[in-house]
């Protein structure tokens, strides 16, 4: 028996909703993003002025009510007294592996190291890049990108303590780089994808960014993969523990393979003179 038997198929976004710009667009997005925050106090608030959530800190009253829709503008962020001059720090958040190419992308922009907590650098050391390995640091105040759980970079109380133990840094840009942060609403015409700020806390210093960059394949690209390599049988490993979800997966996977089956009929009855 010839030709390839099963695939174990990684389905986690087999969903039309699940079209994401590629990961090219969005590390030259997130790379253009922070060399224009890094630049200034004026930089960074361009980078953020188009924020359509904020959030309120702590000790502000009516906390119930902490999440405001109201649109902020450039203009509208306040230059609080602080001696020390601007100095950006980025937050990325990663899995224990993974988004290597997101944190380079920024490091890069920033002619930064990267610091990393010391069982992070030895993982980062297993994938043998020599490039990532050179610019990783265990100090704090030398690098301005910073590899923080996923989870941290979406609470803005964590960001926003975390940025006050870093007396090196006066702002912060933070980036939750994973498929489910995409919206439709998102798209752009001329960039692919519209990176705007989903947090914004209300003493202006820390910026939180979902980005859909995911290693997972999209929608489109699982389809093509169907589509192209022929093998006897597919096999789902996500999600197939839920029976709504297996269905609608299942559903995906034969109607594209008879697709190919009709293309192959049809190319049959019709050869070329």
């Amino acid at each position: 028996m010839t030709g390839i038997q099963n695939i174990y198929l990684d389905t986690t976004y087999c969903g039309e909703a699940h079209i994401f710009p590629s990961q090219d667009t969005i590390i030259r997005l997130v790379r253009n993003k922070v060399a224009g925050a890094a630049q200034s106090l004026e930089g960074f608030k361009q980078a953020v002025k188009r924020s359509y959530k904020t959030t309120r800190l702590p000790d502000q009253e009516d906390l119930q009510k902490w999440i405001s829709t109201k649109p902020i503008e450039s203009n509208d962020i306040s230059d609080k007294v602080d001696e020390r001059p601007f100095r950006l720090l980025v937050c990325i958040g990663t899995y224990l592996i993974g988004k290597e190419r997101v944190f380079k992308a920024a490091a890069e922009a920033l002619e930064t190291p990267i610091y990393c907590a010391p069982y992070k650098g030895r993982i980062m050391a297993c994938l043998e890049d020599t490039d990532l390995n050179a610019r990783l640091t265990t100090v704090q105040k030398d690098a301005q990108v910073h590899l923080c759980r996923i989870g941290d970079v979406n609470n803005p109380d964590s960001l926003q303590d975390y940025l006050s133990q870093q007396p090196s840094f006066t702002h912060l840009i933070a980036f939750r780089p994973t498929g489910w942060t995409f919206k439709k609403a998102n798209l752009d015409a001329e960039d692919g994808y519209l990176m705007e700020p989903h947090v914004l806390t209300r003493d202006h210093r820390v910026a939180i960014f979902g980005v859909p960059y995911s290693e997972h394949s999209s929608y489109p690209e699982l389809e093509q993969f169907v589509k192209t390599v022929p093998c006897r049988k597919i096999i789902s490993t996500v999600g197939m523990g839920n029976e709504k979800n297996r269905e609608k997966v299942n559903g995906y996977l034969k109607r594209w393979r008879t697709e190919v089956e009709k293309d192959k009929a049809r190319a049959m009855e019709s050869p070329l003179d």
